[in-house]
């Protein structure tokens, strides 16, 4: 099992642009699959006042076997 906790700079597109791994346990096990899965992921951009906007969210991952 394991876990890996990301920041991704999402942009008004829903497009991630930049992932920073914040947690990592146990350390680097799972961080490459993770940074591949969210960067191949489309997301619903953040909005401010009706209108899209970037963003950074934290995404947390848990593994289990």
């Amino acid at each position: 099992s394991g876990k890996v906790v990301v920041k991704a700079f999402i942009n008004a597109n829903g497009q991630v642009e930049r992932i920073r791994i914040v947690e990592s346990k146990p350390p680097g096990l799972y961080d490459q699959v993770v940074r591949e899965a969210v960067m191949q992921t489309q997301f619903e951009p953040a909005t401010y006042e009706g209108q899209p906007v970037a963003m950074w969210a934290d995404l947390p991952y848990e593994f289990r076997l």
